[in-house]
C-alpha cells in the first residue's frame, strides 16, 4: 500500500494442479495477514467497472482473480486500476459512482492465460513448469503457507530489510530498461533485488511486451501492404481483389 501504482501478476501453467493458487496464497501473505479477495475475472467492460469499485471499496490488501478461464482482457477499468492511484466507477446495483484507491496487490491464476494488448505492460507473468506428468498428485514435506502465516512478521521484516539495505547503500541503480508508469515499483521492488544479484523480476514483462503477437501481426501486414500499395490510398474493394490473388496479403489479413 505504500506504492501509488504497481503491476499485477499473472500466475499460469500448462496443466492443473501446478501450484498456481498455492503460490498466490504465499505471495498475498506479504501484502497483508487477512485472506485475499477471490473473484472471477470480469467478462465485460461494464461488469469490470462495477466489480472493481465494489471490491476496492472494502480496501483489501490483495485481490486474486482465481481460476481464470480467459486471458486478461484490457477493459478500461482494469487498465486504470493498474496505472492510477484511484479509479472512479459505477457501483454495483446503483446508478451512483464512487472513487476508490487502487492500492492493492492484484494477481490472476489460470492455465495457459496471458494479458492482452494494453495489459501486456501492466501484468508481470509467472510461468510454473512442474517436473512431473501429474503435478496434482505431488506431495511435499514443507508447508510454505503455514510457515509464512506463523512467522509473517519476520518474513515481512526480511523483505523490508532488503529495501532498507539498498537505500543505505545509496540506491545504486542497475542499467535496465525502464517500464513506463512503474518507476516507483522499479525503485523499491525491482532494483533492490537486482542489486542483491537476483534476476531482474521485470524481465518476463519486458519479454512479454517485446513479443506482442498483435504488434507482430500488424508488422507483418504493414510489410506486405507497403510492398503492394506503397503509401497510396486504396479502397477496401482493391484490397479484397489483391488478396484474392496474393497469398501473402491474404495470410497477413
Amino acid at each position: 500500500p505504500s506504492l501509488s501504482v504497481a503491476p499485477a501478476f499473472n500466475i499460469t501453467a500448462t496443466t492443473s494442479g501446478s501450484g498456481k493458487s498455492y503460490l498466490a496464497d504465499v505471495i498475498t501473505l506479504f501484502a497483508g495477514p487477512d485472506e485475499p479477495y477471490r473473484v472471477s475475472y470480469p467478462s465485460g467492460a461494464d461488469e469490470a467497472g462495477k466489480l472493481i469499485v465494489t471490491v476496492l471499496n472494502e480496501k483489501p490488501a490483495a485481490v486474486i482473480f482465481d481460476d481464470m478461464q480467459t486471458n486478461w482482457k484490457p477493459f478500461g477499468a482494469v487498465n486504470r486500476m493498474l496505472t492510477s492511484p484511484t479509479t472512479t466507477e459505477r457501483m454495483l446495483g446503483t446508478n451512483r459512482s464512487a472513487t476508490v484507491p487502487t492500492r492493492a496487490l492484484f494477481l490472476g491464476t489460470g492455465n495457459n492465460i496471458e494479458p492482452e494488448r494494453d495489459l501486456r505492460r501492466r501484468v508481470v507473468p509467472i510461468r510454473l513448469a512442474p517436473r512431473n506428468e501429474t503435478p496434482a498428485l505431488r506431495s511435499f514435506r514443507n508447508n510454505p503457507v503455514r510457515d509464512v502465516k506463523r512467522r509473517r512478521a519476520e518474513a515481512v521484516a526480511c523483505v523490508l530489510t532488503i529495501i532498507s539495505a539498498f537505500h543505505a547503500a545509496g540506491e545504486p541503480m542497475a542499467e535496465v530498461r525502464p517500464i513506463a508508469t512503474y518507476d516507483e515499483w522499479s525503485r523499491f521492488c525491482r532494483q533492490p533485488l537486482i542489486w542483491m544479484g537476483q534476476p531482474d523480476p521485470a524481465q518476463s514483462l519486458i519479454d512479454q511486451v517485446s513479443h506482442d503477437p498483435d504488434r507482430q501481426a500488424l508488422a507483418a501486414l504493414l510489410d506486405v501492404w507497403f510492398g503492394l500499395f506503397g503509401t497510396k490510398s486504396v479502397t477496401v474493394r482493391q484490397i479484397i481483389a489483391r488478396a484474392d490473388e496474393n497469398t501473402a496479403l491474404m495470410e497477413a489479413l
